[in-house]
This record gives C-alpha cells, sequence and structure tokens, in this order.
C-alpha cells in the first residue's frame, strides 16, 4: 500500500501494533516526553479512558499509549499523527541507552511477538552493529498532506493521504525535507 501511494518499491518493513505496547514501554521503565497540554476523555471502559497533565514527564506504558491514542484538540488526527511521530523519536532515544542493554532478556521476547519485519536475520545483525552508533534525532517523520476522511461504510474515520502530492514530493522526504500537513 505504501509502495502504490508513494509509486516506489519497498524492499523491507518493520510492522508494529499496540498489543505489545505498553509492555515493551515497561519493560524500558518507561518513555521521557513533553506533554504539550492536558489530554483527557473519558470512556466507560477505564483502560481506554485518557488523563495526562501537561508539562516534562516520564510515561508508564498505559500512560505512553494514551498519548498516542489522543486526538481531542483542534487538530484530531493530525494532532495524534504528530504525537505518534513525536513519541516514536523519544522510545528511539529511549532504546538505544546503553542502560538499556540489561533489559534485553525482557525485551527481546516482547519485541518479536509484536514487531514483524521481512529484513533478512544477517541484515539485522549488521542493523544491530550500527545501531551502537545510532543518533535519534536524525530520525525525519511525516504525515502526508491530505484530508479527513470517514468510512461511510463502517464509520472509521481516519487521515487520508492526496497521492498525487505523496508521490510528487517523495524525493524530498528522503532528503529529509517536511511540508506542513495542513495546507490550502
Amino acid at each position: 500500500v505504501v509502495g502504490r501511494l508513494l509509486g516506489t518499491r519497498i524492499d523491507h518493513y518493520v510492522v508494529t501494533n499496540f498489543f505489545g505496547f505498553k509492555n515493551i514501554v515497561d519493560i524500558l521503565g518507561g518513555v521521557n516526553i513533553e506533554v504539550e497540554s492536558a489530554m483527557t476523555h473519558y470512556d466507560p471502559n477505564p483502560e481506554f479512558s485518557i488523563n495526562l497533565s501537561p508539562g516534562q514527564q516520564r510515561l508508564t506504558g498505559a500512560q505512553a499509549l494514551s498519548y498516542v491514542r489522543y486526538r481531542g484538540g483542534p487538530t484530531a488526527d493530525i494532532g495524534r499523527t504528530a504525537r505518534q511521530q513525536k513519541f516514536i523519536k523519544a522510545l528511539a532515544r529511549e532504546m538505544f541507552k546503553t542502560s538499556t542493554i540489561a533489559k534485553l532478556p525482557d525485551l527481546i521476547p516482547e519485541i518479536s511477538k509484536h514487531i514483524h519485519t521481512n529484513i533478512p536475520a544477517s541484515d539485522l545483525l549488521f542493523l544491530m552493529q550500527v545501531a551502537r552508533s545510532f543518533d535519534a534525532t536524525g530520525i525525519v517523520t511525516q504525515t502526508l498532506p491530505g484530508y479527513p476522511f470517514t468510512d461511510p461504510n463502517t464509520g472509521a474515520s481516519y487521515w487520508e493521504a492526496d497521492q498525487d502530492i505523496a508521490q510528487r514530493i517523495l524525493a524530498d522526504l528522503f532528503a529529509g525535507k517536511t511540508y506542513d500537513v495542513a495546507q490550502d
């Protein structure tokens, strides 16, 4: 889907899910992040309620999941996507700390249950070697320009990337240039 959207070939992928998200964050001992504003959402199922205060803090797994799921505020899905991108960078900084090595016996089984990839094992070993000098500040994230969409059949709402724009900006994205998502 990503390859078709961007008009390019995608050789390798890494897919993750939320099922192990809380456990991975908890094994790491939390993740430091600046919560931009108060985030509250009531849900009859307490597991889905959100109640985060603004400010710099170390989020537990449950709090981190609330942070990346929150879609309140004026930018709704776009704000949520921006928070998810911010969180990925914070998580990467945490993962590549020297102190994480001692947590690997607990971390690796949890990651292997919830992350799937087609990257060959030999390449993964090489990537682990490269990870020693990895700088998380170099991660570039981008939400493709588009528009909010609600599926008339399911009622699911999500951000629909503009396919024409996506294909035109691909080279810029790989060069590290990013774009404002909400544009006229």
